[in-house]
C-alpha cells in the first residue's frame, strides 16, 4: 500500500508540473533520489535482521541499491547543482553499471545455494530460447542502433553505451534461470516481490535504451515510474528477510512445470512465435525459405506440445500408481513401526503385569543416577509379597498370576506419578523415586502395606496377603545401582524377619546382619548331618481331670557357635531357602521314632502333634513320604496330630484332597494359630479339621482383656457348634486356667504346666513319676 501511494504521488507530480522547468527538474531529480534512498533504507534493515545462511545475499541487493543511489546522486550534482545536462558517459553510468553487477551476484547467490537440487542443463535450455528471442529483438531496436550511434563518439562512449543493454541481458537470463529454479506456489514473499521488481526496472532499462537511442528521453519520463517501482518492490522484500524460502524445483522439473497448461512450458515457445512475428513485420529477405523454416519450426513446437501432452497422460498415470504404491507402503511402512514398537514394548516390559523389566528399570534409574544433584535424594524400595509363595503353590499359578495382577493395580494406585515401578520377577516389585525425602518414603511405603493388607477376590476365592518393603537411598547408601539394590534388598528382608507385612530402611548394622543370615542358611544346610538339631517336647493338659493327653513335638537347634538359634528364625530361613522339606521329614521321622519307643517301654499311647510347614504341606510328594514314615517307625496314624497354619488356601483343590486322605488314613489335623490368620471360616465346615488351637497372644491378657474375652469365647462357641476340640496356647497363670475352664475349653498348653522338655527329662517328669495326676497344678 506504501508503495502505491508512493507511485501514485510520484506520477501525479510529473503529470502536473510538467510545464514548470525548473520545478519539474528538481522535482523529479528529487523522487529519481529518494527511491533509492528508501530501498537503500529498508535493505539495510534486511541485511541486519537476516539469517546468517542468508547474508550474502542480502548483501548484493544491499550494494546494488546503494550504487544506485551514488549514480542518482551524481546525476544531480551536474543537473541540479551544477545545472547542466549530465555527460554521457559520467560517473554515474559507472555506479549504474556496478548496480547491475551487484544484481548479478545476488541471483548467482541463489542458484548456487540450489545447485545441487538442479537440473542447470534444461534450465540454461529454456532460458536460452528466451534470451536469444530477446537478444535478437535488443539488436535490432537498442543494440545495432547504440552502436551505430556510438561510432562517431570514441571508444568509451561504444562501451559504456552497450555495457547497459549487455549487462541487462545477462541479468534477464539469470532472471530465466531462477524463474526456472524456484517453484513459484511455495517460494517466499522475498523471491516474488525480487522477481516482479528486477523485470520492472530490465523493462524501464530496455524503454530507456530505446528512447535513449532515438534522443527523446528525459529526466521525468513516465519510464522513471516504473525504475521507481522496480527499485521499491526491490527494497520492500527486506521486511520478509527472516522467512526467505527458496524452494527449487527437482531435476526432471515436476509436473507444475512441464503441464499442458504450464507457463514454463509455453513462455519459450511463444518467444519464438514473438521472433516470427517481427520477421514477418520487418520484411527483410521474406522469402519461401523463410516461410519453410517458419512452418517446419511450428510444426516443431508443435510436435513437442502432443509429445508432452502424452508425456503429461503418462505421467498422471505412472503418478497415480506410484500414489498407490506408496499409500501401500506406508501402510506396511505403518504397521511395520507398530510391530517394532510392540516389539521394543515387550523387551521393556512384563507381559503379565505390563509394568517395566528389570532391563528397563536398570537404564532408567541408571541415568537418574548419572545426572542427579547431590543435594538431592533419589530412592529405591524393594517390595516383596508375603505368602505369595503358598498361594501359588496351592491354588495354582494361574490364580497366583491374577493375585500379581491385582496387587500391580494396587501397588500403581499408592505410587501413582511418584515415580517408576518394575516388576524385579515372581512376587518382588522395585519402585523408583526421584527427589524424595525419607518422610515421603515412609509415607508411600504406609500406603502399599494399608492397600495390599485389604482382602483380594479372585474368582470364588479370599485372598490375604502382605509385603514387605524395603528401601535405601542415592547417595546415603551408595551411588551405584547394584549397590543400591542390594541394599534395598536386605532392608526389606529385615523388614520380613519382623514378621513381614512391615517397612524398614536401611541401616549400616543390616548388613552385618545379613551376613549373618547367609552364614546362618549355609551353616543350616548341614546341621542335620552333623546332629545340631534335637527335639523337645510339652504337655497338652486336659483342663477336666489335669491328665497329660498328648504332646506337642518342637524342634531345636544347638549351634555350636553361636548356641540355641530361635526356631522362628531357622525354621523361615528354611522355608526361603527350601530346606524346610528334608528338616520336616527329619522332624516327623524322629518324632514318630521317640512315641513309638515310649509305647514299646510300656507307657500308654497319646496324641503326638507336629507342626507342618505350609511348603511342607503342599508339596507335591508329602503324603507320599509322610506314608512311608509313619510305615518306617511304625506310627499308628490315629495318635499322629498334624499341626498347620489357617494361612493354607483350603479351597485349593489339592489342599482339599490331601487333608481327605491324612482322614482315610487315620491322621487328625489342628489348625494352628487360629484367629491370626485370613482364611475364609466357611471352610471349617465343610474340611476335616479336628481341633482349633487358640493363639498365644489371646490368651495372654485373660481374663482382663475385653476384647481377648470376646475373641475367646467366640471362638469356644464356634467350635462347639462344630464339634471341634480346643487347645489353648501359651498358658502362664492360674487365672487364665480357671477362664478356659469355666468357658468349656478341654485342653491346655504352656509353661504354667510346662516348658518344652528334653525327651529325658519329659520322661522323669510326667511318664516315669506315677504321682502325676495334673491336679496339683489347677488347684496349687
Amino acid at each position: 500500500m506504501l508503495i502505491i501511494i508512493y507511485l501514485v504521488t510520484y506520477t501525479a507530480f510529473l503529470l502536473m508540473y510538467q510545464s514548470n522547468e525548473i520545478i519539474f527538474s528538481i522535482g523529479a531529480n528529487l523522487f529519481a533520489t529518494l527511491t533509492p534512498a528508501i530501498s537503500t533504507i529498508w535493505l539495510y534493515k534486511g541485511f541486519k535482521h537476516a539469517n546468517q545462511k542468508d547474508k550474502m545475499f542480502w548483501f548484493y541487493l544491499l550494494l546494488s541499491m546503494f550504487s544506485y543511489l551514488v549514480a542518482m546522486l551524481w546525476w544531480n550534482y551536474y543537473e541540479v547543482i551544477v545545472g547542466i545536462e549530465a555527460p554521457f558517459p559520467s560517473v554515474a553510468d559507472f555506479f549504474w553499471v556496478v548496480m547491475i553487477l551487484f544484481l548479478l551476484l545476488s541471483f548467482l547467490s541463489i542458484l548456487y545455494k540450489n545447485r545441487k537440487n538442479v537440473s542447470f542443463v534444461q534450465v540454461t535450455y529454456d532460458a536460452l530460447i528466451i534470451l536469444i528471442v530477446v537478444t535478437a529483438i535488443s539488436w535490432e531496436f537498442i543494440l545495432q542502433p547504440i552502436i551505430e550511434y556510438s561510432l562517431s563518439y570514441n571508444i568509451l562512449f561504444l562501451i559504456v553505451g552497450i555495457s547497459y543493454p549487455i549487462g541487462d541481458l545477462v541479468l534477464f537470463f539469470l532472471l530465466l534461470c531462477v524463474f526456472n529454479t524456484i517453484n513459484f506456489k511455495m517460494s517466499s514473499n522475498v523471491m516474488r516481490l525480487l522477481l516482479i521488481g528486477v523485470f520492472a526496472f530490465l523493462a524501464a532499462d530496455t524503454l530507456y535504451l530505446y528512447l535513449q537511442s532515438r534522443e527523446i528521453y528525459y529526466t521525468g519520463h513516465l519510464i522513471d515510474i516504473l525504475w521507481a517501482l522496480g527499485l521499491l518492490l526491490i527494497g520492500f522484500t527486506s521486511f520478509y528477510s527472516q522467512d526467505l524460502v527458496i524452494v527449487a524445483n527437482s531435476g526432471d522439473h515436476s509436473t507444475h512445470t512441464r503441464s499442458f497448461l504450464s507457463f514454463r512450458l509455453w513462455l519459450p515457445n511463444l518467444g519464438v512465435i514473438l521472433l516470427f512475428a517481427f520477421i514477418i513485420k520487418s520484411g527483410n529477405s521474406f522469402n519461401t525459405i523463410t516461410v519453410g523454416c517458419m512452418i517446419s519450426t511450428l510444426l516443431i513446437i508443435i510436435r513437442q506440445v502432443h509429445t508432452l501432452m502424452q508425456n503429461h497422460t503418462l505421467m498422471t498415470e505412472l503418478e497415480n500408481k506410484v500414489y498407490q504404491r506408496t499409500k501401500q507402503l506406508n501402510e506396511k511402512n505403518q504397521k511395520l513401526e507398530e510391530s517394532l514398537e510392540q516389539i521394543e514394548y515387550l523387551a521393556n516390559h512384563d507381559h503379565l503385569t505390563g509394568l517395566p523389566n528389570r532391563r528397563f528399570f536398570e537404564e532408567q534409574l541408571s541415568k537418574a543416577i548419572e545426572e542427579e544433584n547431590k543435594n538431592q535424594k533419589l530412592a529405591l524400595l524393594f517390595l516383596d509379597l508375603d505368602r505369595f509363595k503358598s498361594v501359588n503353590d496351592t491354588l495354582g499359578h494361574k490364580i497366583g498370576d491374577m493375585l500379581l495382577v491385582q496387587a500391580t493395580k494396587r501397588i500403581k494406585l499408592c505410587v501413582g506419578d511418584e515415580g517408576l515401578i518394575c516388576r524385579q520377577g515372581g512376587d518382588e516389585f522395585l519402585i523408583f523415586l526421584k527427589n524424595t525425602s525419607s518422610q515421603e518414603i515412609a509415607a508411600l511405603s504406609e500406603r502399599l502395606l494399608i492397600s495390599l493388607r485389604s482382602v483380594f477376590q479372585i474368582e470364588n476365592h479370599e485372598l490375604f496377603i502382605s509385603t514387605s518393603v524395603g528401601a535405601s537411598l542415592f547417595p546415603d547408601h551408595g551411588k551405584q545401582l547394584e549397590v543400591l539394590t542390594s541394599k534395598a534388598d536386605v532392608a526389606m528382608y529385615a523388614a520380613k524377619k519382623n514378621s513381614g507385612d512391615h517397612f524398614m530402611m536401611y541401616q549400616p548394622n543390616m548388613d552385618k546382619e545379613a551376613y549373618s543370615n547367609l552364614q546362618l542358611e549355609n551353616d543350616l544346610r548341614y546341621a542335620v548331618e552333623r546332629k545340631e538339631f534335637s527335639m523337645v517336647y510339652q504337655p497338652l493338659i486336659d483342663i477336666s481331670d489335669g491328665k497329660m493327653v498328648g504332646v506337642e513335638a518342637l524342634i531345636r537347634w544347638n549351634h555350636p557357635i553361636r548356641g540355641p538359634v530361635s526356631p522362628q528364625e531357622f525354621i523361615q530361613l528354611s522355608e526361603e531357602n527350601g530346606l524346610i522339606i528334608p528338616l520336616g521329614q527329619w522332624i516327623l521321622e524322629t518324632a514318630c521314632l521317640q512315641w513309638k519307643q515310649w509305647v514299646e517301654n510300656g507307657y500308654s499311647p497319646f496324641t503326638l502333634a507336629i507342626n507342618i510347614s505350609i511348603i511342607q504341606f503342599t508339596h507335591p510328594n508329602f503324603l507320599r513320604d509322610l506314608k512311608e514314615i509313619i510305615r518306617k517307625t511304625g506310627m499308628e496314624p490315629r495318635y499322629l496330630e498334624l499341626e498347620i497354619t489357617e494361612n493354607i488356601p483350603f479351597a485349593n483343590n489339592f489342599a482339599s484332597i490331601i487333608l481327605n486322605d491324612l482322614k482315610h488314613l487315620g491322621v487328625k489335623i489342628s489348625l494352628d494359630d487360629f484367629g491370626t490368620g485370613y482364611s475364609s471360616l466357611q471352610y471349617l465346615n465343610t474340611l476335616s479339621i479336628d481341633t482349633l488351637k487358640i493363639d498365644r497372644s489371646f490368651i495372654k491378657d485373660l481374663p482382663f482383656n475385653r476384647n481377648n474375652i470376646a475373641i475367646v469365647q467366640t471362638i469356644m462357641s464356634m467350635a462347639q457348634f462344630l464339634d471341634l476340640k480346643v487347645v489353648a496356647e501359651g498358658v502362664e497363670t492360674k487365672e487364665q486356667l480357671l477362664f478356659l475352664e469355666k468357658n468349656g475349653c478341654q485342653i491346655a498348653q504352656g509353661y504354667y504346666f510346662s516348658r518344652p522338655l528334653p525327651k529325658e527329662e519329659f520322661e522323669r517328669t510326667f511318664l516315669m513319676d506315677s504321682k502325676w495326676t495334673g491336679t496339683y497344678y489347677i488347684n496349687d
